[in-house]
């Protein structure tokens, strides 16, 4: 799986380009949330629509992928990610992460086309809880 990377202040954007595994993608997810920038990200858009991999497995990965969520949150508690995927597996992961977390609103959605994600990044923002990152003075 190729994943391209887009950084701002307070988002990143990654777009999947080919095929992947559930374990790539756990990958991904781990390298993504160990990069320092992770810690100011507000917003996370995740597409997969050009991407051509196997959901054969992904529930399976759900316990792995809270590891790793659940971790980052204690340096990133008000990220919100967007997924987008046209699988109906992805509209499952993102549901069962969901009730494993539950966080109002919720922390992340999933999203048949990448026209809806904006207004749902805009309502209801998770900014209230400052990221425990160590800044020095």
């Amino acid at each position: 799986m190729v994943c391209e990377l887009e950084w701002s202040e307070t988002r990143l954007t990654v777009r999947a380009v080919g095929t992947f595994t559930p374990a790539e993608l756990l990958r991904g997810v781990r390298d993504i949330t160990a990069d320092a920038r992770y810690d100011d990200v507000r917003q996370v858009v995740v597409d997969f629509l050009d991407a051509d991999g196997s959901t054969e497995g992904l529930l399976d990965a759900v316990e792995d992928l809270l590891v790793v969520m659940i971790g980052s949150s204690a340096s990133n508690p008000n990220v919100r990610v967007a997924i987008v995927a046209a699988e109906p597996a992805f509209v499952d992961l993102v549901a069962a992460l969901n009730s494993a977390i539950d966080t109002d609103p919720p922390a992340l959605s999933c999203f048949p086309d990448r026209e809806s994600v904006p207004g749902w990044l805009a309502d209801k923002p998770r900014n209230t809880v400052p990221s425990a990152r160590f800044r020095p003075r």
